[in-house]
């Protein structure tokens, strides 16, 4: 799915995909079909581990690490006006307490009145990296809930204007395997105006309508440099997705563009395994389903019309690295049966670029060009099967007993946790769990990490969704499609 962060949930935009194979709910939120483009989006793949692996051998743990870097971001927060001694004796304090933790504990979620959603200005983007001992190619991922919703795999992104220490770190910005693109909400950001407009083809300055089946993402693209962990992509178009209901005379939101939605992160880092750009190759639309437009002050929004060249596109912000481009792994702590506030993680850059991201899976499936598999359950076949760390939940339409409806919701009295087997492109097949508990009861718990959620899907569906739930407890490779310095060129997940 695209912009998840807008929503409480994502579905498959594949063309092929019909209105009708959704529940009720899921109209609000699945993404608008784009029937021109061929624009797929990824899949996932993981099944159960006895223990996440660490990402980062010889160095400290996840929950660590995460604890270091956001006591560090709490140090430089502009409210606190404190001596540098006393942000060093904090900084110590922090170290000291995240040192207690046991391993396997999962990390408990910032206290309510802690300014969570604050975009948070830098100069350096690397210090807190460094700060908390990091290898450069790691970042990490914390799961909980930030605006709302639940089940968001959120890291921190610095951009800066190229070339300049014009900087400001976002945080809560979700992982999203399942789109391609940096998109930050614009109310996150502390000097969003840095951020100008980049010319397009014809010179003028662009804009981007991200469609949805009842709202639209739109905003200006602009250029970036964008620091991950402690690596930075140059240069690299962004988009700054506007608040709800602001109105700039500068990109004037066009007719068909005109819905809007509610936030659920301040943006999205979308690194799907599919594509290197967030439109598909030639990406032509028609100018009823325009995606990129270029704008005059003061008057409408133009779409582009015909094939728009990549370096014009919202760029994967991954794969534009100048290294560990290839792939990332995702490791994720594994919440109780009931539910925790949050879990600790990290996501790794590269894969077999070096030793803390050596591709020791154990099953490898492979996605065709739009990032579908097979999945086999409950005597039931889902040939469009993806997954998608964007998606809080699973979604599928057969089960068998333990597991019942709710609603529309998937339950049973007790954590079920009946297989599954994935088919990649190639035939090769992998059994898998799926973990399901009392949905309904689970999502009233408010709790932020929920390892066993599902939701009912139409009867039609021949997606079985493999939302974030499925990454818990894993470490998960994503091969990019078209990588360099492999010999196969096609998208994998492995685990």
């Amino acid at each position: 799915m695209s912009v998840p962060f807008f929503f409480e949930g994502k579905f498959d935009p594949h063309r092929e995909a019909r209105v009708d194979e959704l529940p009720a709910a899921a109209l609000l939120v699945r993404p608008a079909d784009d029937a021109t483009a061929g624009n797929g989006w990824v899949s996932s793949l993981a099944q159960p581990a006895s223990r996440v692996a660490s990402a980062t051998a010889g160095h400290t743990s996840n929950r660590v690490r995460a604890a270091l870097v956001a006591s560090m971001h709490r140090l430089r927060r502009p409210h606190h006006r404190l001596t540098q001694a006393a942000r060093v004796s904090l900084a110590a304090l922090a170290c000291s307490i995240a040192l207690m933790v046991p391993a396997g504990a999962a990390v408990a979620a910032p206290s309510a009145d802690a300014p969570q959603l604050a975009a948070q200005a830098s100069a350096a983007p690397a210090t807190a990296q460094a700060d908390a001992g990091l290898p450069d190619n790691v970042v990490p991922v914390t799961v909980r809930k930030p605006r709302h919703g639940y089940n968001r795999a959120l890291v921190s992104v610095t951009v800066c204007v190229p070339g300049t220490d014009q900087c400001e770190t976002i945080h809560d910005v979700l992982i999203d395997t399942g789109s391609v693109g940096l998109r930050l909400q614009r109310d996150a950001m502390r000097h969003p105006e840095r951020f100008a407009a980049m010319p397009g083809p014809d010179g003028k300055p662009m804009a981007e309508c991200l469609r949805f089946l009842s709202s639209n993402a739109w905003g200006p693209v602009a250029r970036a440099d964008v620091t991950l962990g402690g690596m930075t992509a140059r240069a690299i178009p962004v988009q700054i997705v506007d608040e709800v209901g602001r109105v700039d005379a500068s990109h004037p939101r066009p007719q068909g563009c005109q819905s809007q939605g509610h936030p659920t992160s301040n943006g999205t880092l979308g690194i799907a395994a599919t594509r290197r750009t967030d439109c598909g190759e030639p990406c032509s639309l028609p100018v009823s389903a325009a995606r990129y437009f270029t704008c005059d002050a003061g008057e409408a929004c133009a779409p582009v019309v015909g094939a728009l060249p990549a370096s014009f596109r919202v760029a994967h912000p991954v794969a534009a690295l100048p290294r560990d481009n290839n792939g990332v792994v995702l490791a994720l702590d594994l919440p109780p049966a009931n539910g925790i506030d949050a879990v600790s993680g990290s996501l790794t850059l590269g894969i077999d670029t070096r030793a803390n991201n050596s591709l020791d899976a154990r099953a490898r499936v492979r996605l065709d060009n739009a990032g579908r598999f097979m999945t086999r359950f409950a005597g039931v076949d889902y040939p469009k099967s993806y997954f998608d760390t964007g998606t809080q939940d699973l979604y599928f339409s057969q089960a068998a007993a333990p597991i019942e409806t709710c609603g529309r919701q998937w339950c049973a009295s007790s954590e079920a946790s009946p297989s599954a087997t994935l088919v990649g492109n190639d035939g090769a097949s992998v059994d898998v769990t799926v973990r399901v508990g009392d949905t309904a009861a689970l999502e009233r718990s408010g709790k932020g990490a929920l390892r066993n959620v599902a939701r009912v899907s139409a009867a039609t569906s021949q997606a079985f969704v493999w939302g974030l739930p499925f990454f818990f407890g894993k470490r998960v490779f994503v091969g990019f499609a078209d990588a360099p310095g492999r010999s196969d060129r096609r998208p994998f997940y492995a685990f």
